[in-house]
Parts: structure tokens; C-alpha cells; sequence
């Protein structure tokens, strides 16, 4: 089997469907996997933050990657 150590791959649409299994079969053969969400699931974050509400969060960098980065490491372990 071949390995991707030490590469980086950048997969756009990353989230769901094809894109998310991308991700995962790229992240078992050891890359480093950067990748992106669609426009509408970006909206709602975008949303909140022009909010008022949000006034509290300041300083941070928010993740929104369709809660990829909490199965991430578990799935290279597949």
C-alpha cells in the first residue's frame, strides 16, 4: 500500500458525501488533510457572529467543519 506521509492535500467540499470520504481515506494513508465547507454550511456561523449575541466570542478562531475535527483522529486509526 502507498502513503501520503509528509504531504498535504487540500479537498474542497470536505464535509459530506464523496468529499468527506475523501478526506477520510486521505487521512488514513497519513496525510495532513486540509480541506473546506460548502457556502451554506458556513452561512450559520456566519449568521450567529453578526449577531449581537455573539459580542462574548472575541479571539478566537471557530471551527466549523462539519464536526470533522472531532472524528479526525479517530479515523486514521480505522
Amino acid at each position: 500500500m502507498w502513503s501520503l506521509n509528509h504531504k498535504r492535500v487540500l479537498i474542497t467540499g470536505g464535509t459530506k458525501g464523496i468529499g468527506r470520504a475523501a478526506v477520510m481515506e486521505t487521512l488514513k494513508l497519513g496525510a495532513e488533510v486540509l480541506f473546506t465547507a460548502r457556502a451554506e454550511e458556513m452561512a450559520a456561523i456566519i449568521a450567529f457572529l453578526a449577531m449581537n449575541a455573539s459580542s462574548y466570542i472575541t479571539g478566537q478562531n471557530v471551527v466549523s467543519d462539519g464536526g470533522m475535527s472531532a472524528t479526525a483522529l479517530f479515523s486514521r486509526s480505522e
